[in-house]
């Protein structure tokens, strides 16, 4: 049996994988250009950070009342494993914009595999520049980044695609 050679990379924000993380998820999150669209890196480093320090203490608690952690990367290795079962033709796995694992990560792994094609998939509810405009950027920047340039196709839009 061939080897998939197309991989389908699922996009999302992420979540705290423990309560260690909350600090950088918060920290990824509002430093995002997309969630503070303030022009000056430095004002919105500022801002982000008095941000963080007002917010992080009640999201540890939040966090700490459903498991000390987001269920989303849980979830999500669960899709994509159950994905790989059902379809042998492609590869399923999934990249987090906030916390681990973060797209560079993900690509770094699917050019050492060999892939040379790669559909963004947005897992994002509705399409925002927030967060689907903000995790299909990324993706594209960490493939600059890595000079990965695979045969690229996105669904950014799920709930309107015909399939």
């Amino acid at each position: 049996m061939l080897e998939p050679k197309e991989a389908v990379v699922l996009l999302n924000m992420g979540g705290p994988n423990n309560l260690y993380e909350v600090e950088v998820f918060l920290t990824n999150m509002f430093n995002d250009p997309y969630i503070l669209a303030i022009k000056s890196p430095f004002w919105r480093k500022l801002l982000a950070s008095f941000i963080v320090k007002m917010r992080q203490e009640k999201s540890k608690a939040i966090y700490e009342k459903i498991g000390q952690k987001s269920p989303i990367n849980e979830l999500s290795a669960k899709l994509t494993q159950r994905l790989n079962t059902l379809d042998a033709t492609h590869h399923y796995t999934y990249a987090m914009r906030y916390t681990p694992p973060f797209a560079p990560m993900v690509f770094a792994e699917l050019q050492k595999q060999g892939f040379d094609s790669c559909l963004l998939f947005s897992m994002y509810p509705q399409y925002s520049t927030t967060t689907t405009k903000s995790s299909l950027e990324d993706a594209l920047n960490a493939l600059k980044t890595l000079n990965f340039a695979p045969t690229l196709s996105c669904i950014d839009r799920f709930y309107t695609h015909p399939l």
